[in-house]
């Protein structure tokens, strides 16, 4: 479990959030809620790329998977080469060969560079290394920022249950505006409005 305690951030002097209390359980929680509001600044913290103004986080440990809005693939390397890249094992090097392959990654397409790459196919790869990175580090947390973004229907159930299949151990903040993503996921949905002003628990 990781919980949040008066956790408060701002900007130029202007408050974005306060949350008082915040529990996220194992497993996949969805957070929703109007553009600006602060729920990737949230996640951002939680996984600590971002510091909050004052409060406490607990039950984070190692190394926390992240997936951006942004796919962030280096564009240097094939599609292979951007998953292997957070590898230390050859474990982790097969496993990101299969599930791309599940996610109907060709063997010549494993071999194209991200200037080559459709937006979905990009996507489908920074999916993949988010779970590979996750399954080297064994990190208790993971933050996943509108996962399924240019993916078809067909292929967002695919990616769904590789991600429910790998990232379930551990707290999952899954940010998106679609319900169908949340409802593929079968995690619990939250306002991020309902965690402001009052004492609140996931």
């Amino acid at each position: 479990m990781v919980q949040l305690e008066n956790v408060r951030k701002s900007f130029s002097g202007k408050l974005l959030f306060e949350i008082f209390s915040l529990s996220l359980d194992m497993g996949f929680t969805c957070l929703t809620g109007a553009s600006g509001c602060g729920k990737t600044t949230l996640g951002r913290i939680i996984c600590g790329l971002e510091k909050a103004d004052s409060g406490k986080i607990r039950g984070v440990d190692g190394s926390s998977a992240v997936l951006f809005q942004e796919s962030r693939l280096l564009p240097s390397l094939t599609a292979y080469g951007n998953v292997t890249a957070v590898c230390r094992t050859e474990a982790g090097k097969l496993l990101g060969r299969e599930l791309l392959a599940r996610l109907l990654f060709a063997d010549e397409d494993m071999k194209k560079r991200p200037s080559e790459l459709s937006g979905g196919m990009e996507r489908r790869v920074a999916i993949v290394r988010a779970v590979v990175f996750a399954f080297e580090n064994k990190g208790s947390f993971a933050l996943l920022d509108e996962p399924f973004t240019g993916l078809d229907p067909d292929t967002r159930r695919i990616a769904a249950d590789i991600l429910k299949e790998f990232l379930s151990d551990r707290a999952v903040l899954v940010i998106t505006h679609d319900e169908e993503e949340c409802e593929l996921l079968g995690g619990k949905t939250v306002e991020f409005s309902s965690l402001l002003g009052s004492n609140t628990e996931i």
